[in-house]
C-alpha cells in the first residue's frame, strides 16, 4: 500500500544529513504569498484514447503549479511541481498516495542546493535507471528581476530523482521563454531494432499464430492513461 506516503513526507533523505546538501525550506505562515499560491493540481483520465481525457473535479494537490509526473521503477508515481507556499517557491516532489491525492515528499536539490529560482520541471526516467530533469531558471526570489537578463534552460542528472547534478546549460533566450518539455525522438531504424528485440525467440520449426478477436471478446485490454494539470 501507499499508506507510508500519507504519514511520512521525507522517506528518501538519508543523504540529506550530509552537510553539503541543503535542507528543504520550511513554509513561513507570515511570509509573502506568491501568485501561484492559488494554483492547484487536478487529474484527467483516459480509458484508451490518448487524445480524449475526462477531468476530475478533485484537487489532488493545492498551492502547486506546472506538474510533471514520472512512474518510478518501484511503481510509485512522483509528481514534480512548483511549490506556491510562502518561502517554498521552487521545485518540490509529491507522491501519489492510495487515496488518490498527492502528498509532499521532498524538494529537488541541484548540486546540493535548493534554489527558488528553478521552476517548470520536466522529468524523464532514462533507460539506465537515472533521472534527467529539465528546468527553467528565472528571477523569482532574491530581489527584483533584471529586465535585461536572459532566460536559461538547464538539464540535470540524478540517481534517486531527488539529488541532481548539473549537466549543462541547454540554451537561453533574450525574449521571455518558460516551461520546457522534452521529447525523445525515435528514428525508424531504432524503432525497428526495438521491435525486433522485443520479439520472443521461438524454437526451430515453430509456427507463430496471430490472436483472433472473437465476438464479444477483446484480445487486448485497453490501457489507462493519466494527464495532470494545474489551474
Amino acid at each position: 500500500t501507499d499508506t507510508d506516503t500519507d504519514t511520512d513526507t521525507d522517506t528518501d533523505t538519508d543523504t540529506d544529513t550530509d552537510t553539503d546538501v541543503q535542507a528543504c525550506p520550511e513554509t513561513d505562515p507570515d511570509g509573502e504569498s506568491h501568485p501561484i499560491y492559488d494554483h492547484r493540481v487536478q487529474m484527467a483520465t483516459s480509458a484508451s484514447d490518448p487524445a480524449s481525457f475526462v477531468a476530475s473535479d478533485t484537487v489532488i494537490l493545492d498551492h502547486a503549479s506546472v506538474p510533471d509526473a514520472v512512474v518510478r521503477p518501484d511503481g510509485k508515481t512522483w509528481v514534480y511541481y512548483v511549490n506556491g507556499m510562502p518561502n517554498q517557491h521552487g521545485i518540490f516532489i509529491a507522491e501519489l498516495g492510495s487515496d488518490g491525492l498527492l502528498h509532499e515528499h521532498n524538494c529537488v536539490r541541484v548540486d546540493g542546493k535548493f534554489n527558488g529560482n528553478r521552476v517548470d520541471p520536466d522529468i524523464r526516467l532514462l533507460s539506465d535507471g537515472r533521472y534527467r530533469l529539465f528546468y527553467y531558471e528565472g528571477q523569482f526570489v532574491d530581489g527584483p528581476p533584471d529586465p535585461d537578463a536572459k532566460h536559461p534552460f538547464y538539464a540535470a542528472i540524478s540517481d534517486d530523482g531527488i539529488h541532481f547534478e548539473t549537466e549543462k546549460l541547454l540554451f537561453e533566450f533574450d525574449d521571455i521563454a518558460t516551461d520546457p518539455t522534452a521529447v525523445e525522438l525515435v528514428t525508424l531504424a531504432s524503432a525497428k531494432d526495438k521491435l525486433m528485440s522485443d520479439r520472443p525467440v521461438l524454437p526451430p520449426n515453430t509456427r507463430q499464430v496471430a490472436p483472433a478477436l472473437l465476438p464479444g471478446r477483446q484480445s487486448v485490454r485497453p490501457g489507462q492513461g493519466h494527464s495532470l494539470g494545474a489551474t
